[in-house]
């Protein structure tokens, strides 16, 4: 289960800046506990917590920078670990070009305590991705662009056996693909496409295709839409209503459903 507070506190800041706080809950559930020669011994439960502050703050009629301060605290069994970290992303919007740029570095930080005593300290899954998104002046359509994992250029990844069925033994080069064809696959390992089909202001359909996840997570002999997402956006009243799914492997996908609203539609302020 993962749950999503945010904005539990937002006000303007010298009528520029905007500062708000949030919540990240992420429950893995209740375990049976067992020792090393399977005796039980109880139940346990697993859990992730983030609280979050965010600042951004508009440089110019186009530029707006933002960051995230994060303290993390993972609880698993007896073993527990704390870090600090922190997001930060710049963002540049033309409004007359209808086109939007920004890019992100997220967790940047440290681990505080390690999940136990003289444990080596773990880095922080540290990302950089760079996503332009470019809407149509006469149709109802805007195409996105994500470029994710930019600090590591070779996100491909082989088990032993594809790696021996893959190798000429004479040469000790790839025997199945070209130097072109590697490149390709390692570039698109990289990006993520989506488009969004608007129907008036009040309902949205949206889809994606991740690259990288269909390679991963697909069966070569059935891939079905491993790799797809689509989702659909219905604004009623002062509310948003938004549905997607993600489908990860033939084995079934994930479901994700939000509900917003913004208080500064509404007349009366709380």
């Amino acid at each position: 289960m993962f749950i999503t507070v945010m904005h539990l506190l937002r006000q303007s800041w010298e009528k520029k800046s905007v500062i708000a706080g949030g919540i990240h809950y992420l429950y893995y559930g209740k375990f049976q506990g067992a020792d090393e020669s399977g005796n039980l011994t109880g139940t346990f439960r697993a859990a992730d917590y983030s609280v979050n502050v965010v600042y951004s703050r508009p440089l110019d009629s186009l530029f707006t920078f933002g960051f995230t301060a994060k303290s993390i605290f993972s609880d698993y069994e007896t073993y527990n670990s704390t870090a600090f970290a922190m997001d930060a992303g710049i963002t540049y919007n033309n409004p007359s070009m209808e086109f939007t740029a920004a890019l992100v570095l997220r967790n940047m930080g440290f681990q505080v305590n390690t999940y136990y005593p003289n444990q080596a300290h773990e880095p922080l899954p540290f990302s950089i991705a760079l996503g332009v998104s470019q809407s149509l002046r006469y149709a109802p359509l805007t195409f996105f662009v994500v470029a994710e994992h930019l600090e590591k250029w070779d996100l491909s990844y082989e088990t032993q056996e594809e790696k021996e069925e893959d190798t000429d033994f004479f040469t000790d080069q790839s025997a199945s693909e070209s130097g072109f064809d590697l490149f390709i696959d390692k570039f698109m390992r990289h990006i993520i496409i989506g488009t969004e089909f608007n129907l008036g202001k009040n309902l949205v359909f949206r889809a994606g295709y991740n690259y990288r996840r269909r390679q991963e997570l697909k069966i070569d002999t059935k891939p079905g839409m491993v790799g797809f997402s689509w989702g659909i956006g219905i604004k009623v009243s002062k509310f948003r209503i938004n549905y997607g799914r993600a489908v990860y492997h033939l084995a079934g996908g994930a479901n994700y459903f939000s509900f917003s609203a913004n208080l500064d539609e509404f007349s009366k302020k709380f």
